[in-house]
Parts: C-alpha cells; sequence; structure tokens
C-alpha cells in the first residue's frame, strides 16, 4: 500500500508516539520521501525524526541538514543522495542502508549499528563515529577525512576493506582513533 507524499509529511511532522503507533500497525506501507526538504533554514533547526521507525523508508535525494535522527530505526532506508549533514543520528540503527552519495559530513554518528550497509561515493568529514559498529559494510569510493572517534576496530575493517573492496578511498587525518 501507498501513502501520499503529502499524507507522509503530514504524519512524519507530527507527534513521534502517533507516528510510531502508526507504523507498528502499517508496516506493509511503503513510503517514499525522496526529494523533501526538512532541512536547516536560518530560522529553525532540523526537523526532529528521533525515536522513529523509518525503516524500509526512501530518503533518497532528501534534504534533512540538521535533523535528529537519534534512537531511530532506518534499518534498509534508501538514503541515496541524501543531504545529511550536521544531523545527530546518535544510537540510530542503520543496518543494511543504502547509503550512495550521501553527505554526513559533521554528523554525530555515536554508537549507530552501520552492520551490513552500503556506502559508496559518500563523504564522511568532521562526522563523529565513537562507538559506532560497521560489521559487514561495503565501502567504495569515501572521504573519510577529520574523522571524530573512529574506533581502532572500525579503522582496521576499513583499512582491511581498503585491499578487497575499496575504490578511490581516502583515509586521511582520522583525529582521536582510540
Amino acid at each position: 500500500m501507498e501513502i501520499s507524499r503529502d499524507e507522509l509529511v503530514r504524519r512524519i511532522s507530527g507527534d513521534i508516539t502517533q507516528w510510531n503507533a502508526w507504523r507498528k500497525m502499517r508496516k506493509d506501507v511503503r513510503f517514499d520521501l525522496s526529494g523533501v526538504a526538512f532541512g536547516m533554514k536560518a530560522s529553525r533547526p532540523g526537523i526532529d525524526l528521533s525515536n522513529m521507525d523509518l525503516s524500509d523508508a526512501s530518503l533518497c535525494w532528501g534534504h534533512f541538514s540538521g535533523a535528529d535522527f537519534h534512537d531511530s530505526n532506518l534499518t534498509r532506508a534508501d538514503l541515496r543522495g541524501a543531504e545529511l549533514t550536521c544531523c545527530n543520528f546518535e544510537n540510530a540503527i542503520m543496518r543494511n542502508i543504502c547509503a550512495s552519495g550521501v553527505d554526513l559530513g559533521l554528523s554525530r554518528c555515536m554508537y549507530v549499528d552501520f552492520t551490513e550497509a552500503y556506502i559508496e561515493r559518500a563523504r564522511l568529514t568532521f562526522a563523529d563515529f565513537m562507538g559506532a559498529t560497521f560489521v559487514g559494510v561495503k565501502w567504495q569510493e569515501v572521504v573519510i577525512w577529520g574523522v571524530h572517534r573512529l574506533s581502532e576496530q572500525a579503522k582496521e575493517v576499513y583499512l582491511a576493506d581498503l585491499h578487497d573492496n575499496f575504490r578511490s578511498c581516502s583515509l586521511e587525518e582520522v583525529v582521536g582513533v582510540h
């Protein structure tokens, strides 16, 4: 079942508890927020999408700069080309996401579960990945520059994959590796 974009925007901009209850009852709804602009404007911060079930959502080419996704479930979300700079993803579940062409610059990705994610042609500049999980991530053409608190394990996984799976990846100035 599909739902209109206007109805989705209305629902997602409303009460989080109501959204999650609706999503729980309507798991059959595949929704598409491609190209929707929820990003920051000079007068207001990004939209609050925290604690939301956004699993299987299409958010490709959307503008979500400054959005708060903490504790949200983005499992299998399609994030291709999404503008996600300065977002808060702390404790989000981002398993099996498609993140081709994503910009996560300056985002807080602390304790995010990126298990089996597909991250291609992405910019992760100056993002904070403290405690993030990168098991089985498929990386290609990723720019990781000035990244904060990327765990030693994640760096080792990244560098090991560099040999087998990476094409034109950059791992420069990783800050705070522990």
